[in-house]
């Protein structure tokens, strides 16, 4: 998994900020290009227009003015063939490093997931605690957070309030206790997983399973139902206990359907 602790959690942020910065510095030297070539045909035309039109005196331009602007457009010209020319040199180097980028993500991914599968076999009462002991504090200066009210929210099963979390991988949070300011060393009193692909869970159950798979990997349980203020439906839910955590898998459907799962400390 990727943590804020984790080279991989930065390395994943460079790569998403080149590639959104040079979409768009290609897409203003695209603007300004077009714009050029705007003016160009918009001067030909009326030099066109002159000369097609008989009732018009023919105006004859000085052989000054015309090797002036003949030379503004190969300056333009020049310009910006320059910039195109560094532009993609650039981009090319900046692609590379997105490529390294994205290697050294697949390594640092592969040697998490092993740690993972390490920790399972070797001790899995402290399979999470990685996540546990992320500080709320450490969290909002990463993400850049100045105020609460820049932190999302989730809802509490069974309860009228609400908690911060942040997002560690993609859908998959730690969430806080429900407080109405940041606290520096406040540490989460749950995982919430919505994404499949997270290898994490109560035997080999997974978030997005219904109840029907859920139950066929880690055993059968008793589909309860309760509310979340965040949602207008009724939650169901399944839950197991293992190791010291608390295992509950939800969903607003009475079968399971795109189920996320909470892990809890189980005291």
């Amino acid at each position: 998994m990727v943590t804020a602790h984790n080279p991989l959690y930065y390395a994943e942020g460079r790569v998403r900020c080149m590639e959104l910065f040079w979409k768009r510095a290609g897409g203003v030297l695209f603007y300004l290009f077009s714009a050029w070539c705007i003016v160009s045909c918009l001067w030909l035309y009326r030099i066109e227009q002159s000369a097609a039109d008989p009732e018009e005196p023919e105006v004859e331009i000085p052989v000054q003015d015309i090797l002036h602007i003949q030379d503004t457009e190969n300056t333009y010209a020049d310009s910006l063939q320059d910039i195109l020319s560094k532009s993609e040199e650039s981009l090319r180097e900046k692609q590379e490093d997105i490529s390294r980028l994205r290697e050294r993500y697949a390594v640092l991914a592969m040697l998490e997931e092993k740690e993972n599968q390490a920790a399972r076999e070797l001790c899995p009462d402290r399979m999470y605690e990685k996540y546990f002991r992320l500080k709320e504090g450490e969290l909002a200066r990463i993400e850049g957070v100045e105020d609460a009210e820049q932190v999302g929210c989730m809802g509490n099963l069974n309860s009228h309030f609400t908690s911060f979390v942040f997002e560690i991988h993609m859908d998959m949070w730690v969430q806080y206790s429900d407080k109405e300011y940041i606290v520096e060393y406040n540490t989460p009193g749950a995982i919430v997983i919505e994404n499949p692909d997270v290898d994490l869970g109560y035997m080999d159950a997974r978030a997005g399973m219904n109840f029907e798979e859920i139950q066929e990997s880690a055993g059968i349980g008793e589909i309860q139902t309760g509310f979340m203020y965040t949602s207008s439906y009724e939650i169901y839910y399944l839950e197991y206990e293992a190791d010291g955590y608390m295992y509950r898998y939800l969903s607003e459907h009475p079968d399971g359907t795109d189920s996320w799962l909470e892990i809890n400390h189980k005291y």
